[in-house]
């Protein structure tokens, strides 16, 4: 301790202990700011701040003697051990510091819109000791005031004008600087900090930033991660923040407690909305009296360490508790200490609190659509929805992508209605652990908040629940993508409308403050996915505004392409929307109709399932594979598909395995397969239901085309439109998904044009499916080494908190119904069929000839190639830099021609063909 420090005060913050401590100093108790249960050395409290005041204990010049005593079990670990992990121990930054006796004990900063372009910013500063002849100079965006301290607070008032305001949009700050001083006029002491202008209102149920609507498109987070546990720091907080607003989301629930200081410094800093959870989560003392004090100092903490970021837009109290008198007494002190931001009680409507939001969990979309037709005075805010599905409760990988459908349906009826501020998908993040220790060493603090967690030995992984949009590392599932999709706020129309030389299409920019033109507008004209011609542009639409965007093209390049990309680019890099745009219809993919040599029957493939509740696990499904017996071929002694005309069959499964589910008859017959299921039983949900072909060892290619949601998805995303995936693909843990492809080769595509199975030349097995009726297909392995391609009619999505969005995506069966379904078999030959590799048979001539004009000399090309094909020139004076020239011309049947119109005068000029 510096012997400087001599007639300074001297004091420790903790930014977070779990979940409470005790302090000493050189063996004398030390006084918390806010002592808990009557002891002054001890703060009871497991995520939030507190200031321990050491100064007359220590001894200055030489070494002093700091315990903390941890204490996991604390008389509020009530409070403490809700919906997260309470891991123990000091888990944040413990800062040692020192004042002088007359010094700044807490500054609180506000901020007000006015008319005229100008802004209030007004800041009260307490001051120890401070009086009438206490100089105090605040210096804010360049211009010095100067106040006195009278009665121990200094107050200043500034007017701006023009004032930059702070939105996630465009998060600009303003560095505010308090000073102390001392009767000789000398500084004392500075405090400097970076606020954002911004008003939050609210107006007929609608809230508003700056006086705009503004949409939260936000998610649920938990502060931690699998390699530090609840010890975030500033790399794990900016790496978490930018690949959220990468994926278009503006908003984090701090879920279900307040996060690390320095976390709410880069919100500020980077534009992202908060909303700050007060730490009660499933609380049972919510009408203790006994515990109101408990719940009254997490409040005083949270707000009097986080009330002056302009990032924290609500204050959120508590999560899913039951009703209780201390949430009312919490809701009013939170508004005595912080008249500016909206509050919530988690899970009530706004009225019962007396609070300015109403809060729903999970409701069903024509729920929130009442919701937000109804309100008047409070707008509506869903601070969990909708589920993001737990990745073990699903047949493959594919539910992350098709959660996307979940997730649309309920930001739709949020976009629909001002009077919705937003919704928050439950979770960002797998909440795992990496810790090699078995499952037992977890099992004696089930009561103390650990809750008990499933063991993957493979990656030393911990987890409780695995529905995170990332994993426990920060590696992204296809959620992140559909997050990115959904939550967009530019929405561009598929309606194109072409013209020589100009492309045009509607757009929505659903922005609160963004003109389109801040964006870089890119686009790429395409021709069997090669780029041919590319630009940039920037297009103008005001904010919260529909219109049409315009972007001129070259003509000959628009004529030839077969694709246009459009990306609005962000200035810092990220790609806010991608969308492509379809200029001619490929010609549709149907396969050959020989079979595989010895292509066996299919085998059926039906899986019910039962999703039920699990103690302390939340929630398992068992899944239930049926079989098949009487089975009766046609003919009888049929043991391949071309031989096959038809099967009938008894279907048996269910929990015992040999309960009679109903009938099944499949027929073949030129080239296609059709199969009837008739159900007899009682209700039952089913999985998946279809069709398994197997091939032998060497089939180890699966590729598919399919009908998608989007029209652009990231080159690896399992759920891209086409594809070949391979077994490789498989080699990865749920718990880190460190390959971006993870599951590729066995996770379902969804609503199939045409799948194969196939070897690494191209030649195998392939199915086609008609548009009235796409299938869902995957591979697999099977036994003996062969591999397996799944066909199913259906593929059900889990049965959680969000089966209420999307009912029509889980089938039940029940006696009576029937299901019928069909598709062609085929094959395709190695190559695929395509010939581009030596479409081009030589190039006979290359002949420079006079313009028209005699001015200068143009180049042309001719040479000879397969009949009716198209063609691309491709031109370069290096060698190295290509650009497309245009396309060639078929004059006679195999003879092309191209005019290079840009070469004239040119010393030299390289040439490449390619098709297209």
């Amino acid at each position: 301790m510096p012997a400087s420090w001599q007639g300074r005060q001297i004091y420790l913050y903790f930014d977070g202990v779990q979940t409470s401590a005790q302090v000493w100093v050189n063996g004398q108790p030390a006084m918390v700011n806010e002592p808990s249960w009557g002891i002054s050395n001890y703060h009871d409290s497991g995520w939030t701040g507190f200031q321990v005041n050491i100064t007359s204990l220590v001894n200055l010049g030489t070494t002093n003697l700091l315990a903390v005593r941890v204490v996991k079990k604390s008389p509020s670990v009530d409070l403490d051990s809700g919906d997260y992990f309470t891991l123990g121990g000091i888990f944040r930054p413990v800062t040692l510091y020192s004042v002088p006796q007359t010094n700044f004990a807490g500054v609180q900063v506000q901020t007000h819109l006015l008319a005229n372009n100008q802004a209030e910013v007004d800041v009260s500063a307490d001051v120890t000791q401070g009086d009438a002849s206490t100089p105090v100079v605040m210096t804010l965006n360049g211009v010095t005031t100067v106040t006195n301290a009278a009665n121990g607070k200094a107050v200043f008032t500034r007017i701006l004008n023009q004032p930059q305001l702070w939105s996630a949009e465009f998060p600009n700050l303003y560095g505010l600087t308090l000073q102390l001083k001392n009767p000789a006029g000398q500084i004392t002491e500075t405090v400097s900090n970076r606020i954002g202008i911004r008003e939050l209102t609210i107006s007929n149920a609608v809230v508003l930033l700056n006086g705009v609507p503004v949409k939260f498109a936000g998610v649920c987070n938990h502060d931690s991660t699998a390699t530090v546990g609840n010890a975030m720091g500033p790399d794990d907080w900016r790496r978490d923040i930018l690949m959220m607003k990468a994926a278009n989301i503006n908003a984090i629930r701090t879920t279900h407690y307040n996060f690390g200081s320095g976390f709410y410094d880069l919100c500020d800093e980077l534009g992202m909305y908060v909303a700050n959870e007060l730490p009660y989560c499933w609380v049972s003392s919510v009408g203790d009296q006994g515990m109101t004090p408990a719940f009254q100092q997490r409040a005083r903490e949270v707000i009097r360490r986080d009330r002056n970021h302009p990032s924290v837009v609500i204050w959120a109290i508590g999560n899913e508790n039951s009703a209780g008198t201390n949430l009312q007494v919490v809701a009013d002190l939170v508004k005595t200490l912080d008249p500016t931001r909206p509050r919530l009680v988690s899970t009530f409507d706004a009225s019962k609190y007396n609070v300015e939001l109403s809060d729903r969990h999970y409701p069903s979309p024509a729920t929130m659509q009442s919701d937000g037709a109804s309100a008047t005075v409070h707008p509506w805010i869903y601070l969990e929805q909708p589920n993001t599905w737990d990745i073990r409760l699903a047949a493959d990988a594919s539910v992350c992508e098709q959660w996307g459908i979940a997730q649309q349906r309920v930001w739709n009826v949020c976009l629909q209605y001002d009077t919705i501020a937003g919704t928050f998908p439950f979770e960002w993040s797998d909440r795992a652990l990496a810790d090699p220790n078995s499952d037992a060493s977890y099992q004696q603090y089930q009561s103390t908040g650990v809750q008990l967690l499933y063991s993957f030995p493979a990656t030393g992984i911990h987890i409780l629940k695995c529905k995170g949009m990332v994993d426990g590392f920060r590696n992204p599932r296809p959620k992140v993508y559909e997050a990115q999709m959904v939550y967009s706020p530019i929405q561009v129309s598929n309606a194109l409308t072409v013209s020589s030389g100009q492309v045009s299409f509607p757009v929505k920019n659903l922005y609160s403050f963004t003109d389109l033109s801040y964006l870089t507008t890119a686009w790429q004209l395409q021709r069997g996915g090669v780029t041919i011609a590319s630009g940039t542009t920037n297009v103008t639409l005001p904010p919260r505004s529909s219109g049409t965007v315009r972007i001129s093209v070259p003509a000959d390049a628009l004529a030839y392409a077969d694709a246009l990309r459009v990306d609005f680019n962000h200035p810092d890099g990220r790609d806010i929307v991608a969308h492509q745009f379809t200029l001619a219809n490929a010609a549709p993919t149907s396969p050959d109709p020989a079979l595989p040599a010895g292509l066996p029957i299919p085998t059926f493939n039906l899986i019910t399932r039962q999703t039920v509740s699990d103690p302390g696990y939340w929630t398992k499904v068992l899944r239930y594979p049926a079989s098949l017996t009487g089975v009766t071929l046609t003919p009888a002694n049929a043991t391949t598909l071309g031989q096959l005309q038809s099967l009938s069959a008894t279907v048996i499964g269910g929990s015992s395995g040999s309960q009679v589910l109903g009938q099944i008859q499949a027929q073949y017959a030129n080239n296609q397969f059709s199969y009837t299921l008739q159900w007899t039983a009682s209700s039952a949900e089913v999985q998946e239901v279809g069709w398994i072909f197997q091939m032998p060892s060497s089939y180890d290619h699966f590729s598919w085309d399919r009908d998608t949601r989007w029209t652009v998805y990231p080159p690896l995303s399992i759920a891209r439109a086409t594809g070949t995936a391979t077994p490789d693909s498989t080699n990865v843990d749920i718990t880190r998904m460190d390959l971006p492809n993870a599951f590729d080769f066995n996770s379902t595509k969804y609503d199939c044009n045409w799948a194969s199975l196939a070897t690494g030349t191209g030649a195998g097995l392939m199915l086609s499916f008609d548009p009235s009726q796409r299938f869902h297909c995957r591979a697999g392995g099977g036994n003996g080494g062969n591999y397996l391609l799944y066909v199913n009619q259906q593929v059900s999505l889990p049965n959680d908190f969000t089966m209420q969005v999307v009912p029509d995506l889980i089938l039940t069966l029940s006696s009576g119904n029937v299901l019928q379904g069909s598709f062609d078999v085929g094959s395709v030959a190695a190559g695929g069929g395509t010939s581009s590799s030596n479409a081009v048979a030589s190039v006979t001539n290359v002949t420079p000839f006079a313009t028209a004009s005699g001015g200068g000399v143009q180049f042309a090309l001719t040479f000879s190639a397969v009949v009716h094909n198209s063609f691309s020139v491709w031109a370069s004076t290096n060698l190295v830099n290509w650009i497309w020239a245009g396309p060639a011309t078929e004059f006679n049947p195999g003879q092309y021609q191209f005019f290079d119109q840009t070469s004239t005068n040119l010393p030299s000029r390289y040439y490449r063909v390619s098709s297209p």
